[in-house]
Order: C-alpha cells, then sequence, then structure tokens
C-alpha cells in the first residue's frame, strides 16, 4: 500500500459541503461580475444556477435550463451575460477572471517559495469556425475531434490543495513562450517565488528552454521523442541542461507531478 506523504493535519481544512460549495461560488462570481437584472423577472442567482450547472455537469446552457425547474431561458441567460462581459474584449474579460481566481488565496500562501506547474487544457470543439478563429485551436485528434478551445493555468499544490494562480487563453497563433510569459507576468505581480516548475509537454520547444535558462529556479518539461534513432529519442533517460532545465520522458514527467500533487 502506497503511503501519502506531507498528508494535512486532521481538522486543519474545513470540508465544504455541496450547498456551501454552490453559495461560495455564486458570491465570488456576483462579485466579480455583478449582474444587472432590472426590469427582469428572474434574480441574479437564477443565472448563476444556470451557469454553474452547465459547469458542474459539462452541459450547454440549454441542457441546464432544461435540468433546473423554474430556470430561465437559455436566451434570458445570454442576453443578461452580454451585459456583464467587458466591452473592450476577451484582454479585459481574462483580466478580471484572474483577479478572481486570486481574490480568496491563503494570505500567507505567497510568502513561501512554492513548486508550480503550467498546464494547457483543451476543451473539445465540434461546431463550425472561420479558419482564421483565433479562439479554436488544432491538435492531436481526442474526442472526436482536432478542434479546441484551450486555456493555461498557472497553479500550485499546497498540503494536498490546488491554488490556481493565474489562467490565460491561448490563441491559435499563440507561440508557447508568449503563453508562458503572460502566465508569468501575472505570477511575478502576485510577487511569487517559485521553487521549481513543472511545464506540460506543450513548451518543449527551444524559446521557452531559452527563457527558462535565465531564470533562478530549476524547471522540468517532458521531452518529445523525435527521430528514429538519434536525437531526442537516443536520450531515453533523464538529462540535465545548462541552468537545471531538464526535459525527460512522460514517465519520469508523471512521477514529479504526482509528486507536487502530494506537497
Amino acid at each position: 500500500m502506497v503511503k501519502v506523504k506531507f498528508r494535512a493535519k486532521q481538522g486543519e481544512f474545513k470540508r465544504l459541503n455541496a450547498h456551501e460549495i454552490h453559495r461560495l461560488v455564486s458570491e465570488v462570481l456576483q462579485t466579480h461580475f455583478p449582474l444587472e437584472m432590472e426590469g427582469r423577472t428572474y434574480e441574479p442567482q437564477a443565472i448563476w444556477d444556470v451557469l454553474i450547472a452547465a459547469a458542474v455537469e459539462r452541459l450547454t446552457i440549454e441542457g441546464a435550463s432544461d435540468l433546473l425547474e423554474e430556470a430561465p431561458s437559455p436566451n434570458t441567460v445570454r442576453n443578461v451575460l452580454r451585459g456583464v462581459l467587458p466591452e473592450d474584449g476577451l484582454e479585459a474579460l481574462e483580466a478580471r477572471l484572474n483577479d478572481m481566481v486570486v481574490a480568496r488565496l491563503p494570505p500567507k500562501l505567497l510568502k513561501a517559495y512554492l513548486p508550480c506547474a503550467i498546464d494547457i487544457t483543451e476543451i473539445a470543439y465540434h461546431g463550425q469556425h472561420e479558419d482564421s478563429d483565433e479562439r479554436i485551436r488544432r491538435g492531436k485528434a481526442k474526442s472526436g475531434t482536432t478542434h479546441f478551445h484551450c486555456y493555461a493555468t498557472l497553479y500550485t499544490v499546497k498540503r494536498g490543495k490546488r491554488y490556481t494562480l493565474a489562467l490565460t487563453l491561448v490563441k491559435r497563433s499563440d507561440p508557447s513562450l508568449n503563453v508562458l510569459q503572460r502566465l508569468w507576468a501575472h505570477g511575478e505581480d502576485l510577487g511569487l517565488h517559485i521553487q521549481r516548475l513543472y511545464l506540460d509537454r506543450g513548451f518543449d520547444n527551444n524559446g521557452v528552454v531559452a527563457f527558462l535558462k535565465t531564470q533562478p529556479f530549476p524547471a522540468i518539461i517532458p521531452l518529445t521523442i523525435r527521430g528514429e534513432k538519434g536525437g531526442s529519442r537516443a536520450s531515453h533517460r533523464t538529462e540535465q541542461l545548462p541552468n537545471s532545465v531538464y526535459s525527460h520522458e512522460p514517465d519520469l514527467r508523471r512521477a514529479n507531478l504526482d509528486r507536487l500533487h502530494r506537497l
């Protein structure tokens, strides 16, 4: 039986029930994205209920409206949301989301040096879109498609709990170095001290490695196997690069990320 190290002391964290989580999520959303409901028959909570149900159950707005009793129609939900989204576009929306994710961080969290990770998340997209649509990226086939909405997150894990520190939309034409630097800038604004940085396979390129070599902390990136005999395929073990930047195979990366989640 595997023993988990760094287990939090019993009673150190309060376990929230589903009702408390729902109330907290609603409060945070309404604080950072206040809904204007003047002249409407629904309260803001009814709109958030539909959106939270859609997120939790992975449904469309139509599906969530059908799921809940006496819920507002999908068109009502969309019309209300149009009034709350920033007029100056996705960058302003992203800034507000980043303010939201750090609003309730533990006060002492950022005082220590922390192991951090950056991941890119792909959400399968099955709709129609223009080839020039920057919000849709192509990727390796999964979930029946090669097109995805993508975002990247910077986070840390302390005593078994994940804390998201920043997020950013990954556009179709975004170089991975630009994505890393945007998240890095958010971390610097927070006063983040990185002990070690883990990145997923999407960041394995020369630009990212060159940038990381200028940083004072070690970084770990999974190596993309290239070539049939030589090249990266020949480097089948963990290889230390100058300035403590590492590349290695997926199983080694998984072991290190497992260790991160036990901290």
